[in-house]
């Protein structure tokens, strides 16, 4: 049976990736942190997919992977196992209770971890744009042409004559007599006036409101999670929404927020993205989030 607890060094090197949140080799670590990760705990820790594990030129490269993300995550709700070696108790002291203060702060403000150790290059970067109704740089400093400020007169435009001449009138249709032969008398008809046929439009489909788009994002939630309290992927939601139009929907999902049982977060890892995930995210808070979870 595989041993899935963690030494010492190991808590510290999952801590470490996570801090950083970006590729070292063994080289790098040296030199900006005195230590190297050596052979069993590479093993140990890629054996339990906590890390990935590449190769740079000779050196290994090593990245903190989902499942370590979630082991850090469980580290900061659960808090990190005391050792029972005396020595190295007081760095552990210092780092859980650095772990604490980071566990009070998350618990406050609802950040995450990737929000708090992910690097810039990671996020997709906002683009302002200048409101329509602001003229552009060019227009605002080019002189405007100036009006003069007396009116011109203008010479009379001679009008020539109309000339009259007598409206020829239509000439007055009689009703004809429509005669049907019968042996006894003709009956004369005048043809019944038909009443104008009105055009009914179709019937306009009811846009819908926002009450309906969070029924069929909790339809579609339910319908991809394994069991409640999991995590869905936005990429996966949104095709099952139908023709909802993106910005409604995307206000309902900021709306749903307010909910007790709905959370949303981004991908630990920034670097797994696709570029389907990044489209399918929501806003909030200016921060993406591409996932989301509704409670029982």
């Amino acid at each position: 049976m595989t041993d899935t607890s963690l030494s010492q060094r190991e808590t510290a090197i999952l801590l470490l990736l996570m801090a950083e949140a970006r590729e070292f080799t063994n080289p790098e670590l040296k030199e900006q942190f005195g230590f190297e990760i050596e052979k069993k705990e590479r093993e140990h820790l890629e054996l339990l997919k906590l890390i990935d594990v590449g190769k740079r030129g000779q050196a290994f490269t090593y990245t903190l992977s989902e499942d370590g993300w979630g082991r850090a995550i469980k580290l900061f709700s659960e808090g990190i196992p005391k050792s029972t070696r005396l020595a190295p108790r007081l760095l552990e002291a210092v780092v859980r209770a650095m772990v604490s203060g980071l566990q009070r702060h998350m618990a406050r403000t609802d950040v995450r971890l990737a929000e708090i150790f992910g690097r810039e290059e990671d996020f997709p970067q906002a683009t302002a744009e200048a409101p329509a109704d602001r003229p552009s740089t060019s227009e605002a400093t080019a002189p405007k042409a100036e009006t003069t400020s007396e009116p011109i007169a203008q010479p009379p435009i001679a009008q020539p004559p109309i000339a009259q001449s007598p409206i020829p009138q239509p000439p007055v249709a009689q009703p004809s007599v429509a005669e049907t032969p019968t042996t006894e008398t003709s009956i004369s008809e005048t043809p019944t006036a038909q009443p104008p046929i009105v055009e009914t439009p179709p019937a306009s489909v009811p846009a819908l409101s926002s009450e309906d788009i969070e029924t069929l994002i909790r339809k579609a939630y339910a319908q991809l999670a394994d069991m409640p309290n999991t995590w869905v992927s936005l990429t996966q939601l949104r095709p099952l929404l139908g023709d909802a139009p993106r910005d409604k929907v995307d206000a309902t999902l900021v709306e749903m927020t307010r909910r007790p049982d709905v959370r949303f977060v981004p991908w630990e890892n920034q670097k797994t993205l696709t570029q389907a995930d990044r489209d399918a995210a929501v806003v909030i808070g200016d921060q993406p989030k591409h996932r989301i979870w509704i409670g029982a």
